[in-house]
């Protein structure tokens, strides 16, 4: 996501997101945002016309979320390194 001097990479970049054992995904993202804090990377995933990945660099933390029909996924920071979760989307306002 990052060149050598720590600038974000414009892309495409082509990425391989694997969430769980069940769940892995290709995405093409491009920067598509970019202040003095936070750049912020977006595609769709591979093949999978209703979809979305997100990737934003917040003071330099990462956080991913990744959207398709079989699920929503986000990738955020903990102390120590990164959870892995799939969101309840039953529990979100205007869902089924």
């Amino acid at each position: 996501m990052l060149d050598a001097g720590g600038d974000p990479r414009r892309g495409p970049l082509d990425l391989t997101l694997n969430l769980f054992p069940d769940v892995s995904y290709r995405t093409r993202v491009t920067l598509t945002s970019q202040d003095s804090e936070t750049d912020v990377w977006e595609g769709p995933i591979t093949g999978l016309r209703t979809s979305s990945v997100m990737i934003l660099r917040v003071n330099d933390v990462f956080i991913v979320k990744a959207a398709s029909p079989a699920g929503v996924f986000e990738v955020s920071s903990v102390a120590g390194g990164y959870q892995i979760i799939e969101l309840n989307q039953t529990a979100m306002p205007g869902e089924g």
